[in-house]
């Protein structure tokens, strides 16, 4: 049986076969891919484990010592709030100027 074109249904091109059949066709020149069974017979899963250096009580030492450490700078602000009127008079600056240095203070802190 002749198609439209003149060629029978069996010599057909590559381009005029389906979408789903050219999908499913290895190329000629693939190269088949094989993985190697780990060595002792697990299967890799080391790489899906999720990586850290640390211990488990090192994580928690770096959040507690992360926790300080933002605590600490506006400690230490209200504990220089009530010493600014005789730190300005001391100085013999103003009031203003001393809250200058307690700004600058929290921001690099």
């Amino acid at each position: 049986m002749t198609t439209a074109n003149g060629r029978t249904a069996s010599e057909k091109t590559q381009s005029e076969k389906p979408d789903q059949e050219m999908a499913s066709a290895a190329p000629d020149n693939a190269v088949p891919v094989t993985v190697p069974p780990s060595q002792d017979g697990q299967e890799d899963n080391e790489a899906s484990a999720p990586f850290s250096v640390f211990s488990i009580a090192q994580k928690r030492l770096i959040v507690l010592i992360a926790a300080f450490t933002t605590l600490l700078p506006p400690l230490t602000g209200s504990m220089y709030y009530p010493v600014i009127p005789m730190l300005a008079r001391d100085l013999h600056v103003s009031v203003t100027d001393i809250n200058y240095t307690i700004t600058a203070y929290l921001v690099s802190a």
